[in-house]
């Protein structure tokens, strides 16, 4: 049985993305992406079997199985963890139990986050915008299923193969605040982005939010 005592290490930060496949409107196949770090143990892109493929059940199943390894891992010390994903309907879920259509399946997500003792947060972040773990998890998602749907050119006459999951997301890119306090919900455009050219400023500013997170959890807990 796993030990309930609190830890005061820095919590583990994981980012989750579903990517699914659709011909005439129907999903044909999906894949989801779990990323850690560079050459993490628990990095994972896994192609899902059966006959239900929809990209917000993708991205459910990421975190459930994220979680599950997290939890079975030797390196996990009952560590607070922190989930970044680009889908507001786990942020909607999660923070105000608002289920929909998907309630079994939320009903499972919140049962193993309460597994964890420090706890688990549920942290928003806004899709193809740089953010180096998002992205990365958006790879492996894509990679699960060998995806390219849809084909642009870069500026410099590079293809950049992008999933529908990347196309439709960027569409509905949602600005909110960190650890589930969600903000506004506006449509933008979707741009390609160059991936040659990523925002160094954005990725710094990334790193940044995840430290100050960790030491914001290290003081709460010499506090307490």
């Amino acid at each position: 049985m796993a030990s309930t005592t609190v830890s005061s290490l820095p919590p583990i930060i994981c980012y989750t993305d579903g990517s699914c496949r659709e011909v005439n409107g129907k999903g044909v196949a999906s894949g989801i992406g779990i990323y850690f770090g560079p050459a993490h143990p628990l990095n994972t892109s896994k192609r899902l079997d059966g006959p239900r493929h929809e990209s917000g059940v993708a991205e459910i199943i990421a975190v459930q199985i994220a979680l599950t390894k997290i939890h079975k891992w030797s390196g996990f010390n009952n560590q607070s963890v922190i989930i970044r994903t680009d889908y507001m309907g786990i942020i909607d879920a999660m923070v105000n139990r608002n289920y929909g259509r998907f309630a079994e399946m939320y009903d499972d997500l919140r049962k193993s986050a309460e597994k964890f003792p420090s706890g688990v947060t549920f942290d928003h972040v806004v899709s193809h915008e740089g953010e180096e773990g998002n992205e990365e998890a958006d790879r492996l998602a894509r990679m699960a299923i060998n995806l390219g749907v849809s084909i642009a050119k870069s500026r410099r006459g590079h293809s950049l193969i992008r999933s529908k999951s990347a196309h439709v997301k960027g569409r509905r890119s949602a600005i909110a605040r960190r650890h589930g306090r969600m903000t506004d919900v506006r449509v933008v455009p979707s741009p390609v982005p160059n991936r040659r050219k990523v925002n160094k400023r954005k990725r710094a500013k990334a790193n940044r939010i995840a430290n100050e997170s960790a030491l914001r959890f290290m003081n709460n807990q010499k506090k307490n």
